[in-house]
């Protein structure tokens, strides 16, 4: 009877979100975002809804700690990065790792080899390319990093970036990826063959202001969560100015705080985090709200 009185003492799961700062969409639509300050995942259906959330405090198997970077993999498997507290005994200083789940449930941890294992290194955005690899964004050293499946550094990703660049979030699309440069307020396309792409430049919009997050349609348009603006900021391909939406406060003493971004794979809908607002707003491209999700629990 032991298990009943532990099960009495546990703490009951918290009921609403708590600083959500990322998001990502699945293949099958799923949304996952990384609940921070209880240090757990919270999956939604496209709409909204709650299914369920997984994931507690802790460095042991099925336990987070600091998530800073999600995304899913092409066999729907969730990637989940995180900065484990610094170890004094450690000779390289990494404290990062890559945690796959699958249906709620931790199946392996990706190991860091080689290059990455630095204290210059940071890990605040990650995606998966059509070829397995993932890409890194490191705002801290100002480059984006290739890595395989298992975690072996590949190389810088389309070359170096500007010295004063600090790549923040990004979104890759085929050979391309789009990235957020949070420093040079920026939005900057590369190319894996080294080609730098055009930086879209966005003065006639009132320019970008401490831009954290990015969200593409393929073929069609980029949206960019401007922080300092607090708003939700589109362009086509091309770097022209399709509009822009500024979400409500949740209330009189929650500024909106938009960390991250995501779209729907019909690009009928965008998903943000607003981690002052403790919520994730599900919004059309034009600002429209369709759901505000605070709840994890009915």
């Amino acid at each position: 009877m032991l298990w009943l009185a532990w099960l009495a003492c546990a703490p009951p799961e918290p009921e609403g979100l708590s600083r959500p700062n990322v998001l990502a969409v699945g293949g099958d639509g799923s949304v996952y975002v990384s609940d921070f300050g209880h240090d757990r995942i919270v999956e939604l259906e496209p709409d909204g809804t709650v299914v369920r959330s997984f994931g507690s405090r802790g460095l042991g198997v099925g336990e987070l700690w600091r998530v800073y970077a999600l995304a899913v993999d092409h066999d729907g498997s969730l990637l989940v990065a995180n900065r484990r507290p610094e170890d004094p005994t450690s000779s390289d200083g990494n404290t990062w790792e890559v945690k796959r789940f699958v249906n709620g449930k931790q199946t392996e941890v990706i190991p860091f080899e080689g290059h990455f294992t630095s204290r210059s290194h940071t890990m605040h955005a990650l995606d998966v390319r059509d070829d397995g690899s993932l890409l890194v964004a490191n705002p801290a050293g100002g480059e984006l990093f290739l890595l395989d499946d298992q975690g072996r550094y590949l190389g810088a990703f389309g070359g170096a970036l500007r010295s004063d660049a600090a790549p923040h979030a990004l979104d890759v699309q085929g050979d391309v990826a789009w990235v957020v440069d949070q420093r040079s307020h920026r939005l900057v396309r590369v190319g894996s063959s080294g080609e730098r792409h055009v930086a879209l430049r966005y003065g006639d919009a009132g320019g970008l202001s401490f831009p954290s997050a990015v969200a593409v349609c393929p073929d069609r348009w980029v949206a960019v969560a401007d922080l300092g603006n607090h708003q939700v900021q589109r362009f086509d391909l091309d770097g022209a100015y399709l509009g822009s939406f500024a979400p409500e406060r949740a209330g009189p003493d929650q500024p909106v705080q938009l960390l991250s971004m995501a779209v729907s794979a019909d690009c009928s809908r965008l998903y943000l985090a607003d981690s002052k607002g403790d919520r994730v707003l599900v919004t059309t491209p034009e600002g429209e709200v369709l759901r505000d999700v605070r709840a994890v629990r009915p």
